[in-house]
């Protein structure tokens, strides 16, 4: 067997069969069919994503989490909710009962790198990045790159004009391209 053939036919079968698995074993069946769900990770069965995503090993994923097309979650990245009620008198935390999730949405073509942390009930724009190690804990802006604890604007992935442009192409279908990564 030649490495084109490998590299052309094999490889993506691969792939596409460790997608479907991971799918099963997560119970994630709003997770598009090409996006990569790691082994290891803790992940809401009703988590919606859309296509050519990624979430690495050991994430945490809460529940009402929406992730648009092209989204890259690095490994030990947590989406964790505002999860208990702290404030009832005479009743310790641990038996104080948890408040409904917040939806948590995640723009198209979004990158949160490894072991950042997103409260739930923020929404994180397109085309943003989150920095390794970041703690956000309120909303941020399309293109904006965030970083710190708590996050704090960084710097900004494109200019207005590039933007406008980068949006109108992620708005059309969603489209293979090479992945960066030696994911199999």
């Amino acid at each position: 067997m030649s490495g084109g053939f490998f590299a052309a036919r094999v490889r993506p079968f691969i792939r596409q069969l460790r997608m479907s698995f991971n799918r099963m074993r997560y119970r994630a069946f709003s997770v598009d069919s090409t996006s990569y769900l790691a082994a290891g990770s803790d992940i809401s069965r009703d988590l919606q994503m859309g296509p050519y995503g990624y979430i690495g090993p050991r994430a945490r994923i809460c529940g009402s989490v929406e992730m648009g097309k092209y989204v890259m979650i690095g490994p030990d990245v947590a989406i964790v909710g505002k999860e208990h009620n702290y404030d009832r008198i005479g009743v310790p935390v641990i038996f104080s009962g948890r408040p409904p999730s917040e939806r948590t949405l995640i723009g198209n073509d979004v990158w949160i790198a490894t072991r950042a942390t997103i409260l739930a009930g923020v929404t994180i724009g397109e085309g943003a990045i989150v920095a390794a190690g970041a703690l956000v804990v309120n909303d941020v802006r399309p293109y904006e790159i965030v970083g710190g604890v708590p996050a704090k604007v960084i710097g900004c992935r494109f200019s207005n004009e590039e933007g406008t442009r980068h949006s109108e192409l992620l708005r059309g279908p969603a489209r293979l391209g090479k992945f960066a990564s030696r994911i199999v």
